[in-house]
């Protein structure tokens, strides 16, 4: 559902500014690039292409170079997952826009001091304080952030 909301508002959002609008949706969609909620829902993709010939607001995911490699925005069960997203509108995918996202950027960011001990790089996370077992004040979350770098040449 959420999904389907967040393709509404682009679609708003280009009849008002136009199909080139530049449009950036990110932070944690609690699904991997390859899920069908961020493919089927969200119009999502991994090609600029289709983004460029597309009807439809459809979005370029910025996400999927990391997807399925061995570090992930999130673990469990010593198991990665890229849950957090980028994902851009035509005008931020055009590789000639006046915003576009530079190539390999993007980045899953792993400070020494976020990641936990032991084999698996899991993030250190910060716990509840009511509950002494698991809380770490100097704990971080249960999730990497992620970054990217975004040039405007206007």
């Amino acid at each position: 559902m959420a999904a389907e909301t967040l393709t509404r508002f682009l679609a708003r959002i280009q009849e008002i500014h136009g199909r080139t609008s530049a449009t950036l949706c990110m932070g944690d969609f609690n699904d991997e690039p390859g899920d069908r909620s961020l493919w089927d829902y969200a119009l999502s993709t991994r090609s600029r292409t289709v983004v460029g010939n597309a009807r439809n607001p459809a979005l370029y995911n910025l996400m999927w170079p990391a997807y399925g490699c061995a570090v992930g925005t999130h673990h469990f069960n010593n198991t990665p997952a890229v849950l957090e997203q980028f994902l851009v509108t035509l005008g931020i995918a055009r590789v000639q826009g006046e915003i576009r996202v530079i190539d390999d950027s993007v980045r899953i960011e792993r400070v020494p001091e976020m990641v936990s001990g032991g084999s698996y790089p899991a993030p250190k996370r910060f716990g509840r304080p009511s509950s002494p077992s698991s809380y770490d004040p100097e704990g971080f979350s249960d999730h990497y952030p992620i970054s990217m770098i975004i040039r405007e040449t206007g």
